[in-house]
């Protein structure tokens, strides 16, 4: 090998091992969640008093700046979120005044960033001697998650809190204009509105888990979704949870639908309106699996103009206003319900002995995965004897079980998510990295073996 072969060759791993470190050290870094822990249960709104403190309200004002707000400080600031952020367990967070008139009065400042709320089982509320206002609003930009949180006394009755293009007063607790909300693992009650007493979605995404709805209202003479409003053709999806005891003076006393609803292993039960009280659908598409629709207080379980009401099968209907027509539902049968236990954070409608909804989804269909389906409890489905029988039961409670599932998807764990870094690249490049200086130490073995060979 000549000398020039040689040093053309060192030349080039050292270059190769050079721009490997340089490649390594420009990686951009996985997105980091920004955590904003808050440290008094105060409420405070802009301009907000250096004292030292992060409220609620300074947190989420931190998140739409991406900045320090007196004492909310945070791990990433500057990084553009997501931001997770962390409220006392079980604390109470009242709210007494008006932050800001966006889309109408709100006691919390706007959400335009990816905003995670845990909550740890706290409540927020609107104190009983505030004025009017709902606790959220979700921006266009925005994508708002309440994680194991309770959202009560929400109220948007006045001119002032009318939301764009519609002319309600809309969502008592959560309003969503144009952005996504997902509720999990929550329970939203005693909210008031004349669309959506508990959640108003106007051309917005919204997913709603392991969640119940009670006690929320949509009053005045078009009063409409007492516990939810999905306006616009956009997507909401209801899994896993239970929709009961909410009224609306008018329309849909569950759900008023005018978009696509997918409801799956959810109860409706003992909601009321002159028109739909369990759902009413509205040029829209709502299709139920695995559900339970009944005790209706007025209006019927179901009511559609212009619309769709589809069945996924193995709905248990104690009327026939739903239509299902799927072999597998259970059209004009008693739903064997209990009543509500409010002694969880999240309060369930457990089933009766008997009830034809026990069992009615055999393993391995529509969902149902033996030891792995979990109802709204997370409690273990179809696993055999005091885990939930041989089949799935419909609706968002299983009877006759009492293990947790053991395979929770990572989005239903209360935790944030963990920093990873990018491992195929680094695994790919520290392979790379040993090859690299593998072939630059034969490299210059064969150098030194030429020198010494060529001397004389």
């Amino acid at each position: 090998m000549s000398q020039g072969s040689l040093f053309r060759r060192v030349f080039v791993w050292t270059a190769l091992l050079l721009g490997l470190v340089a490649l390594l050290g420009t990686q951009p870094a996985a997105a980091k969640a920004t955590v904003i822990l808050v440290t008094s249960t105060g409420h405070e709104v802009a301009p907000f008093v250096n004292d030292g403190d992060c409220t609620l309200g300074e947190a989420l004002a931190a998140a739409a700046a991406d900045q320090r707000i007196d004492g909310c400080t945070a791990n990433h600031f500057g990084s553009g979120g997501p931001f997770f952020i962390q409220l006392a367990p079980n604390a109470t967070y009242t709210l007494t005044a008006i932050d800001n008139t966006l889309a109408g009065a709100n006691g919390l400042p706007q959400i335009t960033r990816d905003v995670t709320i845990q909550g740890y089982n706290a409540t927020i509320e609107r104190g009983n001697n505030a004025p009017n206002f709902r606790l959220l609003y979700v921006a266009n930009t925005g994508k708002l998650t309440v994680d194991s949180l309770r959202l009560r006394n929400g109220t948007a009755t006045s001119d002032g809190t009318r939301c764009q293009d519609t002319g309600w007063a809309c969502g008592g607790a959560i309003l969503n204009e144009g952005g996504t909300v997902v509720i999990r693992n929550s329970f939203l009650t005693n909210n008031v509105a004349e669309a959506g007493g508990a959640l108003m979605t106007v051309d917005g995404n919204a997913t709603i888990r392991y969640s119940t709805f009670s006690g929320n209202f949509a009053v005045g003479s078009q009063g409409q979704g007492g516990a939810i409003a999905q306006f616009g053709d956009l997507p909401i999806l209801i899994e896993h949870s239970t929709i009961v005891n909410n009224d609306a003076d008018k329309r849909g006393g569950g759900l008023q639908n005018e978009g696509a609803a997918t409801i799956n292993f959810v109860t409706f039960s003992g909601n009321g309106a002159e028109l739909g009280g369990n759902i009413r659908n509205f040029e829209g598409t709502v299709t139920f699996s695995n559900s339970i629709i009944g005790r209706a207080s007025e209006g019927g379980n179901c009511a559609s103009l212009d619309g769709t009401i589809g069945s996924g099968g193995y709905n248990v209907e104690d009327a026939n206003d739903c239509e299902f027509s799927q072999a597998t539902d259970r059209r004009n049968t008693p739903t064997g319900l209990g009543t509500l236990d409010s002694s969880r954070f999240v309060p369930v409608i457990p089933l009766n002995s008997g009830s034809a909804a026990i069992n009615l989804i055999p393993a391995g269909s529509n969902g149902c995965i033996a030891g792995v389906t979990g109802d709204q409890r997370y409690f273990v489905r179809a696993n055999g004897a005091s885990q939930g029988g041989s089949g799935c039961d419909s609706g968002a409670y299983e009877f006759d079980t009492n293990s947790l599932i053991t395979a929770i998807k990572l989005d239903n764990f209360k935790q944030l998510p963990p920093e990873q870094p990018n491992v195929a690249l680094w695994y790919g490049a520290a392979l790379l990295l040993l090859f690299s200086a593998w072939a630059f130490r034969r490299t210059i073995r064969r150098y030194a073996d030429h020198l010494y060979s060529s001397k004389p």
